[in-house]
């Protein structure tokens, strides 16, 4: 009986020591597995029917003086989406001193004064035709859709997250966004390393290594390519990239870091940071040699609103003013809001109580009367035609 209790007694010992080993153990997950997980939570997060972002670059530091010393402050982003609508709008919210115009100045790390405007910059999409309106100007555009042009501007937050919005928005306007990225005027918005897109791009060049590390207290995969690329993602709270280290190429010098925190599960199973750390490094392209590799810049950003579902409607209603000017690329014609009430610069100035310019007007009678002497033209023609027979 004495033995039967020993044997049982060291079957219950070895048996939970195994239950805990295994507990303990961790397996690595592959590199593939790692780009299935935050392709998945990109896609969860952007097939929702709708939402809004708002966040908001707090803070931003010359590190190393630099070309770009000055280059970034403090502003306002805000992305939002409702069925098949986008909204972007970037505002600058760095307060200076007003100047005798009226004007709010800032002066830049090397002393230079810089005019700063405090009015949004905003763009809609809707129907494959985007409204771009600087509200600082005295006039906005309606053009067909391309590449989302100025929309791009209002995606810091998602590219340090490591997510393509600039993809979701050009497939939404019809637009081709391997066209798009050629397109040098976008190519600081769009030539990014996004996750997962470079990491599917680069699978056989990464590798996970087998233990994990620790940022913030969580436990992280270290995904690494030699000498290019590193960073750490979270699988226990929706594969959120909790730190990323690039450089400018192949064992050449850092470009960027960046480090995200206070994750916050904004949805079942989607985690976002409301904090944010950037450091941009010192362009290899153009700086000196000896401050590549150094941080130049040091930027903060934090969250101020995550919603899903309830998307204020005035986000997509253009929302102009009174004597606002309309240049409508769809329609080639230009013409005044009269009354803001009932305009829609979408729908262009027909049936809107908005009055044409007389430049427009003029126009359209030139292009009317010119129509009407070709008809008549092409019609004597086939009637001398028809006379000779």
């Amino acid at each position: 009986m004495k033995n039967y209790m020993y044997i049982v007694f060291v079957f219950v010992i070895a048996h939970c020591l195994l239950s805990f080993t295994q507990a303990d153990e961790r397996v690595v997950p592959r590199v593939h597995d790692i780009c299935d997980g935050i392709k998945n939570a990109e896609s969860s997060f952007f097939l929702n029917d709708s939402f809004l972002v708002i966040a908001r670059r707090v803070k931003c530091e010359e590190i190393t003086p630099n070309r770009f010393s000055g280059g970034y402050l403090n502003s306002e982003f805000i992305v939002a989406k409702k069925g098949t609508m986008w909204f972007t709008s970037k505002t600058f919210t760095q307060i200076g001193e007003t100047n005798k115009d009226g004007n709010n100045v800032v002066q830049t790390p090397d002393g230079t004064e810089v005019y700063v405007p405090l009015e949004p910059m905003i763009n809609i999409l809707k129907n494959h035709r985007v409204f771009e309106w600087n509200k600082n100007n005295i006039s906005a555009s309606v053009r067909n859709f391309t590449d989302g042009g100025n929309m791009h501007q209002s995606t810091d937050y998602f590219r340090q997250v490591g997510w393509n919005v600039s993809r979701y928005i050009v497939k939404a306007g019809g637009g081709n966004y391997e066209a798009a990225k050629k397109r040098e005027s976008l190519g600081d918005y769009l030539d990014h390393p996004f996750l997962p897109e470079f990491l599917e791009a680069n699978l056989a060049k990464y590798r996970v290594n087998s233990v994990q590390e620790e940022i913030d207290g969580f436990p992280c995969w270290v995904v690494e390519y030699p000498g290019m690329d590193k960073f750490w993602v979270d699988s226990e709270h929706g594969y959120a990239i909790r730190k990323r280290i690039y450089h400018w190429g192949p064992n050449q010098a850092r470009k960027f870091a960046i480090h995200n925190m206070d994750f916050r599960e904004v949805k079942p199973g989607i985690w976002l940071p409301y904090r944010q750390i950037v450091d941009k490094y010192a362009s290899i392209v153009s700086e000196k040699k000896d401050i590549w590799d150094k941080v130049a810049s040091r930027l903060n950003y934090e969250v101020q609103e995550i919603i899903f579902d309830d998307i204020p409607e005035q986000y997509f209603d253009a929302n102009v003013s009174d004597g606002l000017q309309i240049l409508d690329a769809v329609r080639n014609t230009k013409y005044t809001i009269s009354s803001s009430e009932s305009a829609d610069p979408f729908a262009g100035p027909i049936g809107q109580g908005i009055k044409a310019n007389r430049f427009v007007m003029i126009r359209s009678l030139i292009i009317l009367c010119g129509s009407i002497v070709t008809l008549i033209a092409v019609w004597m023609k086939f009637r001398k035609k028809a006379m000779a027979r």
